[in-house]
C-alpha cells in the first residue's frame, strides 16, 4: 500500500508540472510581467515600457514568446491523486492496508496483483477459493500473469504465484497447453547417465529424477495426478534404434504423484533402469567413446487411477524427450567410484552423523506375506556434505560370548551444500518366502528384545554407489554406533518414524 501511494505521489507531481505550464494559447510578444500582447508596441528602444504594466521591454528577457494558460481539469485531477496517495501512504504507514484492500472490487485486487502489490496479492489469496469464485475473465488474466512470471527465471518466485497455478489446475481452468506449460517450470526433470562404462558390461543405467522447481505454493496441496516416464526406445552405438519392449509399447518406469509444496517443503523422486544392447554385453574398446540415444515419454495419468495400472484410457500425453549421451569405455576391472580418505573430512563427518534408537516390532508376523520393515533406525546429518558417501550397513548382536553381525541396508548420501539438518529412514526387510532367512531374523528379535541393544556399522562401499551417476567419489570410512538402544513398535509403519527426541540420537563413538 506505502509502494502505490508513494507512486500516485510521483505520478501526481509529474502531472503537476504539465498542467501548470498548461496549454499555448499564442505566440508573438508578451509582457512577461503582465502577459500583455505587445503587438503593434515599440519594444526595440531602451525607454520602452509596457503599456499595460509599465514593465521595461527593450530586453528578449522582458518578454516571451508565447503564451501559455494552466489546465483546471489537469490541476483538478492532479489535486486528486494528491489527496490518494497521501491517503494511501497513510494508510500503509498506519498498517490499515488490509481493510482496504479487503473492500476494493475483483477488478481493482486483479489489476493490483499483475502489476505486483503485494498487499493486493494477499487479499487475492483470500479470493481465489471465495465463493462465488472470480470471474472467468479475473481467472484468465491471473493465469496468463502467472504462466509469465513462472516462465521468466530471472523474475523472483512468490509462493502466491504459485498458489494460483496450483488452484487454477486443480479446478481444472489450465487448457492443455497451459498445464504443459506449468509443468516445464514446475519441475526440474533429470535424466542421468554415467560418462563411463567398463568394457563388458551387460547394461547402461539411466536414472530419472524428479524434483520440484518453481512451483511452490503458500499451502501446498496434492494435483491429483501423476506423472508417468516411460523408455520407448534405445539405443548403443551402432546398434539400430529398438523399442525397449518386445511388443513395442512404452516402459513406464515409474508413476510419481506430482506433490505442489508449500515454501518450506521439498521432495525428490528418483527412478532408475537398465539399457541393454543386442548384443550380450558391450565390447567397444577401452579409450573409444560410445554413443547412447534413449526416446523417453512423459505422460498425466489421475493418481486415484496408477493404483491398479489400468492407465492406458486415461494417459495424457504430455512430451517427448530424446536423451544422447557419449560414454567412455574404460579397461575391464576398473572401478567407477574412487575413495578417498581424508582424516578431517572423517573426522567432521563423525561429529555431524548421528542415528536415532532402533525401532523394532515387538512381535515378528510368521505368516506375513511382503517385504515389510523388521527394524530400523533414522539418520540425521547436521549439516551439509562435503562428500558422497556408500555404505553397507550391519546389525551386531552380542549376547555374552555370542556375537552376530549381518547386513541390513545399503546407504547412499550424495554430496550437497545444503543447510541445516536433514535425514533419511533405513529399514531391514527379510524376504517372507525364505525360511532361512526368515528363521534368523526371528533369531536376531527375540535376542535384541533380550538385551535391548545392539551395534551398528556403516562401511564404505564404493560398488553400491556405481548406479548413481552423480557420484564419481566417496569417502571411505567406517562408522560405529555402540550401544544403540532398542524401541519396541507396534506397526511397522512406525519403524519410519523420523520425530524423535534428541537424547535418542547416537554418534559414532568408535574409530
Amino acid at each position: 500500500m506505502i509502494i502505490i501511494g508513494i507512486a500516485l505521489l510521483a505520478f501526481s507531481m509529474f502531472l503537476l508540472i504539465f498542467a501548470w505550464r498548461g496549454r499555448i494559447v499564442g505566440r508573438g510578444q508578451f509582457c512577461r510581467k503582465c502577459k500583455f500582447d505587445l503587438t503593434g508596441s515599440p519594444i526595440d528602444t531602451q525607454g520602452n515600457k509596457c503599456p499595460e504594466c509599465g514593465q521595461p521591454i527593450h530586453t528578449q528577457s522582458s518578454r516571451r514568446t508565447t503564451l501559455r494558460r494552466s489546465s483546471k481539469p489537469g490541476l483538478i485531477v492532479v489535486a486528486f491523486l494528491l489527496l490518494a496517495g497521501l491517503t494511501t501512504t497513510g494508510i500503509g504507514i498506519t498498517g490499515n492496508s488490509a481493510a482496504v484492500y479487503a473492500k476494493m472490487p475483483d477488478g481493482i485486487i486483479v489489476r493490483l496483483s499483475t502489476i505486483g502489490s503485494g498487499g493486493a496479492l494477499d487479499e487475492l489469496v483470500n479470493r481465489l477459493t471465495r465463493v462465488p469464485p472470480l470471474s472467468n475473465a479475473h481467472w484468465d488474466r491471473l493465469i496468463d500473469y502467472a504462466l509469465k512470471i513462472q516462465a521468466d527465471p530471472q523474475a523472483p518466485w512468490k509462493p502466491v504465484i504459485g498458489e494460483i497455478l496450483a488452484d487454477a489446475w486443480i479446478t481444472n481452468r489450465l487448457t492443455d497447453e497451459q498445464i504443459n506449460q506449468y509443468l516445464d517450470h514446475a519441475l526440474d526433470i533429470q535424466f542421468l547417465m554415467r560418462d563411463r562404462a567398463v568394457r563388458g558390461s551387460t547394461e547402461i543405467q539411466l536414472t530419472t529424477r524428479m524434483t520440484p522447481a518453481r512451483i511452490h505454493s503458500l499451502n501446498g496441496t496434492q494435483s491429483g495426478y501423476s506423472l508417468k516416464i516411460g523408455i520407448v526406445s534405445s539405443s548403443i552405438g551402432k546398434e539400430p534404434t529398438r523399442p525397449y519392449r518386445p511388443d513395442g509399447k512404452t516402459l513406464w518406469i515409474s508413476h510419481t504423484e506430482i506433490n505442489i509444496p508449500n515454501t518450506y517443503s521439498n521432495w525428490s523422486y528418483s527412478n532408475a533402469v537398465d539399457i541393454r544392447s543386442i548384443a550380450k554385453e558391450i565390447s567397444a574398446q577401452p579409450g573409444t567413446d560410445l554413443p547412447i540415444t534413449v526416446n523417453v515419454e512423459l505422460a498425466l495419468v489421475p493418481s486415484s487411477l496408477t493404483s491398479n495400472g489400468n492407465t492406458d484410457d486415461t494417459t495424457r500425453y504430455y512430451k517427448a524427450i530424446t536423451i544422447n549421451k557419449s560414454i567412455r569405455i574404460l579397461e575391464e576391472g576398473t572401478p567407477l567410484v574412487d575413495t578417498k580418505s581424508d582424516p578431517l573430512s572423517i573426522q567432521n563427518l563423525k561429529e555431524q552423523y548421528t542415528i536415532s534408537a532402533i525401532r523394532m516390532l515387538a512381535e515378528l508376523d510368521p505368516d506375513r506375506k511382503s517385504w515389510t520393515p523388521i527394524l530400523g533406525f533414522s539418520i540425521m546429518i547436521n549439516e551439509g556434505l562435503s562428500d558422497s558417501l556408500a555404505f553397507r550397513a550391519f546389525l551386531r548382536v552380542t549376547d555374552g560370548a555370542q556375537s552376530q553381525e549381518i547386513e541390513i541396508a545399503k546407504v547412499i548420501h550424495e554430496q550437497t551444500n545444503s543447510r541445516g539438518s536433514h535425514g533419511t529412514a533405513i529399514s531391514w526387510r527379510v524376504d517372507p518366502d525364505d525360511p532361512e532367512k526368515s528363521k534368523q531374523a526371528a533369531d536376531i528379535v527375540a535376542m535384541l528384545k533380550k538385551i535391548g541393544k545392539a551395534d551398528i556399522i556403516l562401511r564404505s562401499d564404493p560398488t553400491i554407489a556405481e548406479g548413481n551417476p552423480t557420484i564419481d567419489s566417496i569417502l571411505d570410512t567406517t562408522l560405529v554406533f555402540r550401544d544403540v538402544s532398542i524401541n519396541l513398535v507396534d506397526t511397522y509403519g512406525k519403524i519410519w518414524m523420523t520425530t524423535l527426541n534428541e537424547r535418542q540420537w547416537h554418534a559414532s563413538n568408535e574409530d
